[in-house]
């Protein structure tokens, strides 16, 4: 991440121990004021009645936590921050007019030319300047705003040509003289989307069906795609043909999520990919063997007619049994394969550079044995990210 202003890595360890050591002198001062007041205030009228030793006490006690409250009210620097979205790193123990509410990040993911949003109520006479800064995939230009008196939600805009990732978010908040008062970093990462489909239904704005092509051992045929409490890709029982869909704006560099469960048909796989005509030229591609038992993934990319990289593992877990999260990473600089948030592979070349609209399907290739099953079994998409 990047470095911001003041120290990002300043302990907090002697916080607690400041504050005690404050209050401990301002009631300290309280009690000596409060003792120089009485002494100078003697009781010149015999018939008043004394304080007693208990009454005395009682009174300086009373004085030195009022002397308290206040300076520490003048002094301190209150801080509540709802720490599912945000979480505080540095936090200073010097004299602060400042109180903050409810800091917190009112989304954890958003769209491209949309904005992220924090939102506060302070309580200050002073003043202090917000800044933010992500670290991520590509460039988002920092900004910054004036803290208002009172509550307020500070919009964070992501310009249109971002990349599509994971990012981070570090809020700086400085004082007027630009000494750091508080920095706090987003609680995890943040997701920025170019576009986002729970697959509840088939958008033909969206999606392409593939129909007539053969792939394999497979005719991809259009009904196989069908709507039921979402979008599903059938095989069907006895035959080997498939479904495809391709996506009519997916392309281009990303990441590229999706989260399915797979169908029980061994001699089958499910793909998520990238592609582009001819075959072997421009290609990025998650193929995962449609099989409870001794399933695997390959993740391969092909450049210039042949194969430019592969990686062929193990499945550690059942991909028909539940939904579980594919996706890839797809920067210029790097390409990057992940299962439910794991990272299965980095590689910082042999892969294609070009235009690659977002595919998946589930078909019959020639080169795996095993025969179509039975009973009709299906790819279940519960929703798709780029």
């Amino acid at each position: 991440m990047k470095d911001a202003p003041g120290s990002r890595r300043k302990k907090g360890a002697g916080r607690n121990t400041g504050h005690l050591l404050l209050h401990r002198g301002v009631r300290t001062a309280g009690l000596l004021l409060f003792s120089i007041v009485l002494l100078g205030c003697s009781v010149s009228d015999d018939d008043r009645e004394q304080p007693t030793a208990a009454d005395v006490h009682r009174a300086s006690a009373d004085a030195a936590n009022t002397a308290a409250a206040w300076l520490l009210r003048q002094w301190s620097f209150a801080l509540d921050v709802d720490e599912a979205s945000m979480r505080p790193v540095y936090k200073t123990t010097e004299r602060q007019r400042l109180e903050i509410r409810g800091l917190s990040l009112s989304e954890m993911a958003t769209q491209t030319g949309e904005a992220l949003t924090v939102s506060l109520t302070a309580e200050t006479e002073d003043s202090y300047t917000l800044h933010w800064q992500f670290d991520g995939p590509s460039e988002i230009t920092d900004g910054s705003r004036e803290l208002e008196d009172g509550e307020q939600t500070i919009e964070m805009p992501i310009p249109e040509e971002a990349f599509s990732g994971y990012y981070e978010l570090l809020l700086t908040l400085s004082d007027e003289d630009g000494t750091t008062v508080l920095q706090a970093v987003a609680a995890e990462e943040l997701r920025i989307s170019r576009g986002a489909d729970d697959m509840e239904d088939l958008r033909e704005e969206n999606w392409q069906v593939s129909d007539g092509r053969t792939l394999g051992r497979s005719a991809l045929r259009a009904p196989l795609v069908e709507e039921a409490g979402g979008v599903r890709l059938r095989l069907p029982g006895g035959e080997d043909d498939g479904a495809e869909l391709q996506h009519e704006s997916a392309s281009g560099y990303g990441s590229y999520e999706a989260k399915m469960r797979l169908p029980d048909a061994p001699g089958s796989i499910t793909g998520f990919f990238l592609y582009a005509p001819p075959d072997y030229y421009y290609e990025i591609d998650i193929e995962v063997f449609n099989q409870a038992d001794d399933s695997e993934i390959w993740l391969t990319t092909y450049e210039d007619g042949d194969t430019a990289r592969q990686e062929k593992l193990p499945m550690e877990r059942d991909p028909t049994a539940s939904f579980l999260e594919y996706r890839f990473d797809y920067y210029p600089d790097e390409l990057r394969f992940y299962l439910e948030g794991e990272l299965l592979a980095a590689w910082e070349d042999g892969y294609p550079h070009e235009d690659m609209p977002l595919m998946i399907n589930a078909w019959y290739p020639a080169w795996l044995e095993g025969n179509s099953t039975e009973e009709d079994t299906y790819l279940e998409l519960d929703w798709v990210r780029w």
